[in-house]
């Protein structure tokens, strides 16, 4: 099959994804009328559809199976979140033991919220090599609350950086060679000047040891992994552990060939012809990579991406993700933009609620002048702008406190929507209680992709603030 990989770039909520719907549909609805034909071979209908938030996923997945063109169920349908395909790639792959295949075995996951793991068990390793003094830079700090938190963090991005621990070390030991070679005589010793580098790297390795159940990550031996000559399963003498990061790691090394030491095979990518990445604003390091291997070995790939032609700030993040997935297609790479006007004739997309216009042109930009009303006239969506967190959180508490008086709304019919719970969390509760709002906090987080609603709207009954009772008490000082 010829390559044949495409760019699509259009206006949020034009009509580029229903294209590809429809095509993802036809394909679904001859898979199913040959399935019975196949005798057991099914090698699926070809087509994996990577989307980037879970109401797209909502979304897209319901577009499918609309009950006219295609009936089925959810499960099997050939979309996913970037993670759940992660997972679904590492589930069906199989390594090769002797003359048989198998499957490889599976891993606890410790980064599902009900089992989150990662920061208690980087905490108890970093006691564990402070007592034993192997963290010589971070010294009594290293069981602080705050600098376990800050190591949990780097080694998150580190992984998601597409770095494993050995990689991460062997940085580390070259930059200390550059740093000796650069100064032959230096004042201070090179382990010293990279201190906290090499602490950081010690722990990386002792957690990528630890999740693997105790054998060391670069370990090539099949028997260490689990697999002995001879078996037809895996042993389950240790268990291992995973966790959302590791896991785009692993299925790295699944798909060059290569995992737990064994030679490694993906059968969920059999016979797929076409790849759909849809939705997505940006792409950590490891997605690239993994997304750099999967367009060298699908024959068709085409990414969507929304691109605001009349707000062009905000989606230029998205201009250098596309510049990176050019440079992964290579010339086989064409470009189809469906937010170009022809002469005065608008950009075709679907409706929206009246006033959301406003926010589309506006939102982030700075170059957008208005009245603070929409072209309808109606404006049920207003624009703020704040130099920082704590006077935007106090004009929106002031707000809430106006349409509370003002306009004798309940607190029930005002909901408060963050997108980063850690950054807005703690302040937000505060400055809520500082001005008299009654408050209840609640677990679960409404989309920033959620419809957007005017204030007084009778589908808005929930008052969501993000819980706070985890953090420390405010400071008063």
């Amino acid at each position: 099959m010829a390559v044949k990989h495409t760019l699509w770039r259009g206006p949020l909520l034009g009509n580029q994804r229903k294209l590809l719907v429809a095509e993802v549909q036809k394909r679904l609805r001859q898979h199913l009328t040959q399935a019975g034909q196949m005798n057991g071979r099914d090698r699926g209908p070809g087509v994996i559809y990577l989307v980037a938030s879970s109401p797209l996923l909502t979304a897209i997945s319901q577009e499918i199976l609309d009950g006219r063109m295609v009936k089925g169920t959810l499960d099997g349908l050939p979309v996913y979140l970037f993670n759940g395909f992660i997972r679904r790639l590492l589930r069906t792959a199989r390594v090769k033991r002797g003359e048989g295949w198998q499957k490889v075995p599976r891993r606890r996951d410790i980064s599902n919220e009900d089992y989150p793991l990662r920061r208690p068990l980087i905490a108890q390793l970093m006691r564990q090599l402070a007592q034993m003094g192997q963290l010589p830079a971070f010294g009594s700090l290293a069981t602080a609350r705050g600098c376990v938190a800050s190591v949990a963090r780097l080694i998150g991005e580190i992984i998601r950086a597409g770095k494993t621990a050995a990689e991460f070390k062997q940085i580390v030991e070259k930059r200390i060679e550059c740093y000796k070679e650069s100064f032959p005589s230096p004042t201070i010793p090179a382990e010293k000047v990279y201190g906290y580098e090499l602490d950081v790297a010690r722990v990386m390795q002792c957690y990528a040891t630890a999740l693997n159940g105790g054998i060391p990550e670069d370990s090539q031996s099949p028997q260490e992994h689990g697999y002995l000559a001879g078996d037809t399963f895996p042993t389950a003498a240790a268990e291992k552990f995973t966790e959302s990061d590791t896991n785009y790691l692993r299925a790295i090394a699944a798909l060059d060939g290569q995992l737990d030491g064994l030679p490694c095979e993906t059968p969920l990518l059999d016979g797929v012809e076409w790849l759909i990445v849809d939705g997505f604003f940006d792409l950590t390091p490891v997605q690239g990579e993994i997304l750099r291997r999967l367009i060298k070995r699908i024959p068709r790939v085409t990414f969507n991406f929304d691109d605001e032609a009349d707000n062009p700030p905000v989606f230029a993040a998205v201009h250098e993700t596309i510049a990176k997935i050019r440079e992964m297609m290579g010339d086989a790479c064409q470009e189809v933009v469906f937010h170009e006007r022809v002469g005065n004739q608008s950009v075709t997309r679907l409706s929206t609620a009246p006033g959301l216009d406003l926010l589309r042109k506006g939102l982030f930009n700075r170059n957008f002048s208005s009245d603070g009303k929409s072209s309808d006239g109606k404006a049920p969506v207003f624009l703020a702008v704040a130099p920082d967190i704590e006077r935007e959180l106090r004009y929106i508490a002031k707000t809430i406190k106006h349409y509370i008086h003002e306009h004798s709304l309940s607190p029930a019919e005002i909901a408060i929507v963050l997108r980063d719970k850690d950054t807005y969390g703690a302040h937000c509760g505060v400055c809520l209680v500082m001005k008299g709002l009654p408050t209840r906090s609640t677990n679960g987080f409404p989309s920033p992709t959620s419809r957007l609603c005017a204030p007084g709207s009778s589908s808005l009954k929930q008052l969501l603030t993000v819980p706070w009772r985890n953090n420390a008490r405010p400071h008063t000082g």
